[in-house]
């Protein structure tokens, strides 16, 4: 069993792979105390800010344009990007939302130029709190996240119907958690590394069922199978047979045999 959102994970970007703080070559430098808007002034890197000052520190709305085309509109503080802003990568992927200390922090929306879409909260640069991604193929993730990783309770959909609700861990499905399939089977328990492993229950759409132990997806250990017409084996298994001791009943005439 695989799942695509373990597969080709979204989760890790650097909004900020460009250093805000520069310094500068050329402008007047103004009392300390005055905000004021000045021309557009060169940057020892080659970048260029047209902008608000505050002496010679850039401070309140402005616009840093690198040589490579990579940009920031927005808020600055004592010369660091600090509140509102959004980040334009050269290749098209855009960060908009909250800076502190020239790093996303705060709630923000970062959009990659194939459609993959995170919005959420982050911490100094990472993806870290409560947030939701998108893909172009319609999969989604509502759920948590600690560095910049899938990690804590969340819900994954896939576009086909399929679903899964449980936690997460470096963004692989980890855990206690339910997945349903989109042809009415479903599974409840124990998973590890995006597989089924520990204790769980598992139920067909014909009625059939098996609860006990799996082994990165395959039935393994002491399980109980029930088919719908009550009979039911009872015993061990291994790789996904029944294997060893084992009881097998079978209702008939309301006669157990």
């Amino acid at each position: 069993m695989s799942f695509p959102c373990c597969e080709d994970d979204q989760g890790d970007h650097d909004p900020n792979a460009y250093r805000l703080t520069e310094v500068v070559l050329v402008g007047p430098a103004p009392a300390p105390e005055e905000r004021e808007s000045r021309p557009e002034v060169l940057l020892r890197n080659g970048a260029k800010y047209t902008g608000q000052w505050r002496g010679n520190l850039r401070d309140g709305s402005g616009t840093l344009v690198w040589p490579d085309g990579a940009s920031y509109v927005g808020e600055f503080c004592e010369d660091v990007a600090e509140g509102y802003g959004k980040f334009m990568q050269p290749e098209g992927d855009v960060y908009e939302g909250h800076w502190v200390a020239d790093k996303a922090h705060g709630k923000g929306k970062y959009i990659q130029v194939d459609g993959a879409i995170f919005e959420g909260e982050w911490v100094a640069d990472q993806q870290h709190g409560h947030g939701q991604e998108t893909w172009p193929d319609g999969s989604t993730y509502v759920g948590e996240y600690l560095e910049g990783k899938k990690t804590g309770k969340g819900i994954f959909s896939w576009p086909g119907g399929s679903k899964y609700s449980g936690t997460f861990k470096d963004n692989e499905i980890d855990g206690e958690g339910t997945y349903d399939w989109s042809d009415g089977r479903r599974y409840h328990g124990q998973w590890s590394k995006c597989k089924m492993h520990g204790i769980g229950t598992c139920v067909w759409p014909d009625g059939r069922s098996y609860e006990g132990h799996y082994h990165y997806d395959k039935k393994h250990g002491y399980g109980v199978f029930r088919w719908p017409d009550g009979s039911r084996f009872t015993g061990e298994w291994q790789n996904g047979k029944q294997h060893g001791p084992g009881t097998k009943l079978r209702l008939t005439k309301n006669r157990w045999t």
